[in-house]
């Protein structure tokens, strides 16, 4: 029986999709026309040769390097599943090094298109958090009450590394936040409530499946860290500061005693502020005020 044929067999048992599957056998059989030798023979000179016809033929660095792990996967195969006493030929050096892509963000028609489906004030507040302060979704879960503060309009929270964080609340936001607290059980633990079991504490999963929900009915595939993508990408392209911009998302690795405090301080609210009114103006039509 034919080794590819056996590693198609062999991914199928390991639930590729059909789609991986695919482009796996044909890389693979692009790689045996090019060796024209028995798979026991074959050596790393054979692979950076295979990837300089690859070049020359105009195949993108990601193209080439799916065909590598496609090989070799295929070796790991024969070596691992069928015995076979071989060198596996793909080496780390073998990789093309490819730019970082830039984080995907929404478009403003997108993120219209996704609010329309929720009238609920709780799920409301919930994702204008993430898309108007970058909340991380675990960071929205464990939102304390003494932590949302309506009077300062600003929220206070520690987050990665237990790096205290000041958010300023758009107007957006701050109304979201004050209907819920008017509307919240008394005997939920944290901010943000559990319909079902008030007493519970809302999970991260349960976010994630809400937004999944809505997500299906706008027609969109997203999912919750993309908010904060854009939410970065609405402040930079409003002017806000790289430095600035790194402290509103708590990506900043200060010292703890440089840290206190930092995100109070004016020039961040100010800057924040100017930011959202233009993004106000250029989507949010206020419709959930």
């Amino acid at each position: 029986m034919n080794e590819i044929k056996q590693y198609q067999g062999f991914m199928r048992r390991r639930a590729y999709s059909e789609f991986t599957i695919r482009h796996y056998l044909n890389d693979l059989e692009l790689f045996e026309k090019h060796v024209q030798k028995p798979w026991i023979d074959v050596r790393k000179q054979d692979v950076g040769e295979f990837i300089e016809r690859q070049s020359l033929n105009q195949a993108k660095p990601r193209t080439i390097n799916r065909r590598l792990y496609a090989i070799k996967s295929f070796f790991l195969f024969l070596k691992e599943e069928l015995d076979w006493e071989l060198f596996v030929p793909v080496k780390a050096t073998h990789f093309i090094r490819t730019a970082k892509p830039l984080p995907k963000t929404l478009e403003d028609q997108e993120v219209e298109q996704f609010f329309e489906q929720i009238s609920d004030i709780r799920d409301l507040a919930i994702f204008y958090l993430m898309l108007h302060c970058g909340l991380r979704v675990g960071e929205i879960a464990a939102l304390n009450l003494q932590d949302v503060n309506l009077f300062k309009r600003e929220i206070r929270f520690f987050g990665k590394g237990k790096k205290e964080r000041i958010l300023p609340l758009s107007d957006e936001v701050f109304l979201l936040l004050k209907q819920c607290a008017t509307i919240r059980p008394k005997e939920a633990p944290l901010f943000f409530w559990n319909k079902k079991f008030p007493q519970n504490p809302l999970k991260i999963n349960s976010i994630q499946r809400l937004m999944k929900r809505y997500a299906k009915k706008a027609s969109l595939d997203i999912h919750c860290h993309l908010f904060r993508h854009t939410f970065a990408r609405n402040m930079t392209e409003n002017g806000v500061e790289r430095t600035v911009l790194r402290d509103l998302m708590g990506h900043a690795s200060l010292s703890s005693t440089d840290g206190y405090g930092k995100l109070s301080d004016p020039y961040i609210k100010e800057s924040y502020f100017k930011a959202f009114k233009k993004v106000d103006e250029t989507h949010f039509h206020g419709h959930h005020k």
